[in-house]
């Protein structure tokens, strides 16, 4: 008998994790939507692996991040992880 699917197994670990207030780090494969909600519903940070598979994402993070480079990081953009939303710092 196998273990099952990967991501179904790590949502199950992380329900037995105590994440709040830790940063919660994880490869590409566990890069899920259902996974970084998870985490945020339990008070956690975290910090998801990102590919150039992944549609036009990598793209826009590629820009975002070259901007900021080009502005010294004036204005830096980052994710509350209780919000879920963008705020500027």
């Amino acid at each position: 008998m196998g273990w099952g699917n990967p991501c179904q197994i790590l949502n199950l670990e992380l329900l037995l994790l105590e994440v709040k207030n830790c940063i919660v780090t994880i490869d590409a494969m566990g890069t899920q939507t259902a996974i970084a909600q998870l985490i945020v519903q339990q008070e956690g940070d975290y910090i998801l692996a990102l590919k150039n598979n992944q549609g036009n994402l990598f793209e826009d993070v590629q820009q975002i991040f070259a901007q900021a480079q080009a502005s010294g990081f004036a204005g830096i953009v980052r994710w509350p992880p209780k919000t879920g939303q963008v705020t500027k710092l």
